[in-house]
């Protein structure tokens, strides 16, 4: 590396020529393989995201996905949100799909008022002894409905690989998580899974930061984060 570094300085004009010619190669390089590449958006599977993405790639095929999501009341929404829509489809450089399409995906876009949501943990290992209880769990939760009739939503968050403590498996899962003003606390136990959870989250709680505390040292005593704000022992009567 020093001998390249003095070459470079003895002879400047060769140095210049012979990086000129690596970029004008890598320029023609790049321009016979730009168009063999396409979009991508990196999303987190099973989250409201990554069916955000499925959307619009049946729709619109591969492509760059930027949501737009708009809040406020109903009755304004639906006024304001189709000329929206209107404008962004002026633009020769955009397609979209609205919740006013009524085309086949667009009522997905819509948020369903009064459908109550359930988060419970799911075990995808079936040599897991979590799994088969879990599963029954699920299925219950599927075929209950409210007192209206409908169907609850679903969402399935993952559970950490084991979490054993002197031969003990502890209670590790991300849903022993805390709801509190502005934020969500969600356990974390330095696994990949930790991701996936936290975009789960993230997508069900939009109006709060979700932030990953670890957990591993708060399991040992069978509870984590929801557990820690429940009941408190009562003090003992003074001895005075």
């Amino acid at each position: 590396m020093i001998r390249l570094a003095n070459t470079s300085l003895r002879r400047p004009k060769l140095t210049l020529i012979v990086w000129l010619v690596v970029v004008a190669g890598l320029g023609f390089v790049g321009s016979r393989i730009g168009d063999r590449f396409s979009p991508s958006v990196l999303v987190v599977q099973g989250t409201q995201s990554a069916r955000a993405q499925d959307i619009a790639r049946s729709r619109f095929g591969n492509s760059v996905l930027v949501p737009i999501m708009l809040k406020g009341p109903a009755a304004q929404l639906d006024r304001q949100g189709p000329a929206l829509v209107k404008a962004l489809r002026a633009r020769p450089d955009a397609r979209s799909l609205s919740p006013w399409d009524k085309t086949p995906g667009s009522s997905e876009l819509r948020p369903q008022p009064g459908v109550a949501t359930i988060v419970t943990a799911v075990e995808q290992n079936t040599k897991d002894p979590n799994h088969e209880p879990l599963a029954e769990n699920l299925a219950r939760l599927k075929a209950a409905r409210t007192i209206d009739g409908k169907q609850y939503t679903i969402v399935e968050l993952p559970l950490p690989r084991p979490v054993v403590f002197r031969n003990q498996r502890l209670p590790a899962s991300y849903a022993n998580f805390y709801i509190a003003n502005g934020l969500v606390l969600v356990p974390t136990f330095h696994e990949p899974s930790d991701r996936i959870a936290l975009g789960i989250m993230a997508d069900l709680f939009p109006d709060r930061e979700v932030i990953g505390i670890h957990a591993v040292d708060l399991v040992w005593g069978l509870g984590t984060l929801h557990c820690m704000t429940q009941q408190q022992p009562a003090a003992l009567p003074s001895a005075i």
